[in-house]
């Protein structure tokens, strides 16, 4: 897995699944960090948004879309994360995210 950061210069590794009633579980991963893994990502979260609207297999309309994405869970600090992203004229302009999460010292 590193060894495909280091190849792409990527900052981390963000794997995530769709389930069938839409909700997203993700993991982050960064690369070389201080922790070996992330609670909550928001610019991930966020950017996840807007790969899932330009490579879904949907039509988008113009307006905001929410995708709701679940992380932390597999380390014991749940997080939900509200990732939302804006399409104007077929693409995606801006997005925005909001949430919660579990700190690391409860």
């Amino acid at each position: 897995m590193w060894d495909l950061c280091e190849a792409y210069k990527t900052t981390g590794f963000y794997p995530f699944v769709i389930e069938a009633n839409g909700e997203i579980y993700a993991r982050q991963f960064p690369s070389r960090g201080m922790f070996k893994e992330d609670a909550a990502t928001g610019v991930a979260a966020s950017a996840l948004s807007a790969y899932l609207i330009d490579n879904g297999t949907e039509s988008y309309q113009e307006g905001w879309h929410a995708f709701q994405v679940h992380q932390g869970e597999a380390m014991g600090r749940p997080s939900v994360m509200k990732a939302e992203a804006y399409v104007q004229l077929g693409k995606v302009t801006k997005t925005r995210i909001t949430g919660s999460a579990v700190d690391s010292e409860q």
